[in-house]
């Protein structure tokens, strides 16, 4: 730790992120947090103890902290506000070649639906009660393609597949390869979700797909409804009404998709990020910390500097005298 200016501590919810951090402040470094969940809130170890461990840890990385970098306002709102951490915003970095180039339309408008199997209940609570209204009037237009969950939709008249969780890079391929048009992200008001970051904005765009989110933190910080994706209020007739729109009118999905590539690639850049990052800690790539240790032996040096020089003084002063 002697080499660094400053400890950056990923999540900091372990007795040692805990320990390291009080032990840079105690070098002398600048300690900065990144967070991107509500990590005192909100835990998934499975032992109330182990619980109780990271959340202990987290506070004490928080009282030592200097700064907290996170994805979401509302959780840097919300620690400044409980914890006294000033906080900064990061957003994703995109390279240019993860954006997939315009799409040809296709016979069938292929509908994907992406999420853990946590996030279920948010699809059957939702959007499941309106696939039979959209089997109804799209049956020959339409595919759902679920992916990383099974949802039983019951009988449907249009093509319904599901995928399996796969791994990133082959996640990335499969979505490259198959172009779908819309994606699903319904997402419940919850003090978990309003922590969250907009990343599956940031997914579907790349990919060239239009999405339909819920009008709810974080979703309704980055899109505007009709201009780079369509936001839904939390009722089965308005997300029917969504997905019936977009299928409806493919040059609203595609007005969608290129107003939001276009956001992607100016606001997600290494060169924009960086900058709005360098903009919120100024230090960040300047700061020079004098550990506590060497300050003291710098400090002992020149007291010792200061009583040898007046012992010289006092010496030459009485040789004098006594001459």
């Amino acid at each position: 730790m002697e080499w660094c200016d400053i400890l950056v501590s990923l999540r900091g919810n372990n007795p040692l992120s805990a320990y390291l951090a009080e032990k840079a402040q105690n070098l002398g470094k600048k300690i900065i947090l990144i967070l991107d969940d509500d990590l005192i809130e909100y835990n998934s170890f499975d032992h109330p103890y182990i619980n109780k461990l990271a959340k202990e840890s987290l506070l004490r990385v928080l009282n030592v902290a200097e700064i907290m970098i996170t994805t979401s306002r509302y959780l840097g709102d919300k620690y400044k506000k409980n914890y006294g951490v000033n906080y900064a915003l990061l957003d994703t970095i995109l390279d240019p070649e993860e954006i997939d180039p315009p799409k040809a339309p296709s016979d069938r408008i292929k509908i994907v639906y992406a999420a853990g199997s946590e996030h279920c209940v948010f699809f059957n609570e939702i959007v499941k009660p309106s696939l039979s209204k959209l089997s109804e009037w799209y049956a020959d237009r339409i595919s759902l393609t679920f992916i990383g969950t099974h949802v039983d939709v019951g009988n449907v008249s249009f093509p319904v597949e599901y995928v399996k969780t796969m791994p990133f890079v082959e996640y990335q391929k499969y979505m490259r390869k198959t172009r779908f048009d819309i994606g699903l992200a319904p997402l419940s008001d919850t003090e978990l979700c309003r922590s969250k970051y907009y990343n599956k904005y940031i997914e579907y765009t790349k990919h060239g797909i239009c999405g339909i989110y819920s009008n709810l933190l974080p979703f309704n910080i980055v899109v505007k409804d009709g201009v780079n994706g369509v936001l839904s209020e939390n009722k089965t007739d308005k997300w029917t009404n969504a997905i019936s729109k977009l299928i409806d009118n493919e040059l609203l999905r595609q007005q969608c998709v290129d107003k939001a590539v276009h956001q992607l690639e100016a606001d997600f850049s290494l060169k924009t990020v960086a900058g709005k990052l360098k903009s919120q800690i100024s230090y960040i790539d300047t700061f020079k910390a004098v550990s506590k240790r060497v300050y003291f032996m710098r400090q002992m040096y020149l007291f010792l500097a200061f009583c040898e020089a007046r012992r010289r003084f006092l010496n030459k002063f009485m040789n004098k005298k006594l001459l």
